[in-house]
């Protein structure tokens, strides 16, 4: 596969650079998001109108999606350290237009299991573009720019499943069809325009002992704050899985909400969010630093959780959406401080082991959440707390605080770089 020039010198190079991952990113989440709202009601079909088995079975799609992560992630990123981040990104493009293409033409349930392996395994546009964006950035520049990425997901998630209920509308399949043209158009776009990001003389041996879960692991052991920062990202992706987990059911449970206001709400948490990475993050870092910012983000994100799980209203339940827009300042300054722990060639390897530790939390989470939501309101209980799991999700971002507060004081590693 040709590749244009490395950009990891000119300036001119790392902006262009920057520019088009980030669109190669929101073009990539926005043809998935259009999918979101048929996604489910597709399987329901299959399975002849059986809501309750057709929630068993999504869930255990979500399962094996993480499962089959926890262990292509290390690899991937091993791969980008070795042929660069363009083609590894290219093929995990490629993987999402054929997932969607088979989803729209599938004939039944196994068909979409199929889909989920094929995207499970090329999944890695999100941590291949986190090592692109090492590479073409400067260490004091990586929160703003990781913001930026947050932002184009943010983006993508809010455009494209307003654009795919509304498809919906005319054909349960349609969604699948414009989402895998869309994925497609994303392989051409990055063929023609994405740069190589990591030069020929940065890239390092692909090595199978380091290319599975547990050499990943391992890797991230090395060094005792990288080793807590890669505790912070397992708290932060343990308490954010609540959301996918609960908020649909809880919300229902507790203030009736239907379809339209839980779509509305996500809308409106994924545009404050976007905004929060856009405009918020570059200014704060550069007056708190990564750490605070890190740290600031975290007890923003304790204190949404615990005022949904207290909410009695609707009302106290929306109060508490912009005050979790402002956890937003945690991720891009974690990833900012992950990436200058490590060299120029192992950014790779280091974004394989954070979608690692991810999927690790991905399996967790949604067992965890509403297992304790399912206990705390059964009949059989005299005292009802359905905003149990809530609390367990504040605690959890706490202990990431706290963890971080460490974390960050450690020497950075030798021969780190941008």
């Amino acid at each position: 596969m040709s590749e244009p020039a490395a950009t990891d010198q000119p300036a001119r190079g790392r902006q262009a650079g920057l520019f088009f991952v980030l669109v190669t990113v929101w073009i990539d989440v926005l043809s998935w998001g259009v999918t979101i709202p048929v996604y489910a009601p597709l399987i329901v079909q299959f399975l002849e109108g059986d809501v309750s088995r057709a929630a068993a079975i999504s869930g255990a799609f979500m399962t094996m999606f993480a499962a089959i992560q926890l262990f292509a992630a290390p690899i991937l990123g091993g791969l980008s350290d070795r042929y660069g981040r363009r083609p590894v990104i290219l093929i995990a493009c490629a993987g999402l237009a054929l997932d969607l293409a088979i989803m729209a033409f599938a004939q039944n349930i196994w068909w979409l299991l199929v889909t989920r392996v094929i995207h499970a395994v090329t999944a890695a546009t999100h941590t291949t573009a986190g090592a692109y964006i090492a590479d073409v950035t400067k260490p004091e520049d990586r929160a703003k720019a990781y913001g930026y990425m947050g932002a184009a997901f943010s983006f993508g998630f809010i455009v494209g499943p307003g654009i795919g209920g509304l498809l919906g509308q005319i054909d349960l399949r349609l969604p699948f069809i414009v989402g895998a043209a869309l994925a497609a158009a994303n392989v051409a776009w990055g063929y023609f325009m994405l740069p190589e990001s990591l030069a020929k003389a940065n890239r390092a041996p692909f090595r199978w002992k380091q290319a599975n879960p547990f050499g990943a692991l391992n890797f991230l052991r090395r060094d005792r704050g990288l080793m807590r920062l890669a505790g912070v990202h397992f708290s932060v992706h343990l308490a954010q899985n609540i959301y996918p987990a609960l908020w649909v059911l809880y919300t229902s449970y507790r203030y009736q909400w239907d379809a339209m206001m839980v779509g509305l709400t996500l809308a409106a948490s994924g545009v404050l969010s976007m905004l929060v990475q856009s405009f918020l993050v570059e200014p704060v870092v550069k007056r708190v630093g990564e750490r605070a910012s890190l740290m600031i983000g975290l007890m923003f994100w304790a204190l949404a959780f615990t005022v949904e799980g207290w909410a009695p209203t609707t009302f106290w339940f929306l109060i508490a959406i912009p005050i979790g827009a402002l956890s937003s300042f945690a991720g891009p300054a974690l990833s900012s401080l992950l990436s200058q722990r490590v060299s120029a060639d192992e950014q790779g390897q280091l974004q394989g082991a954070q979608g690692s530790v991810m999927s690790i939390a991905t399996l967790i989470a949604p067992l965890m959440y509403t297992g304790v939501f399912a206990y705390t309101i059964a009949d059989a209980r005299s005292v009802h707390v359905p905003g149990a799991a809530f609390y367990i999700a504040a605690a959890v971002a706490l202990f990431g605080a706290a963890l971080a507060a460490t974390a960050a004081r450690a020497p950075q590693t030798e021969g780190a770089r941008g």
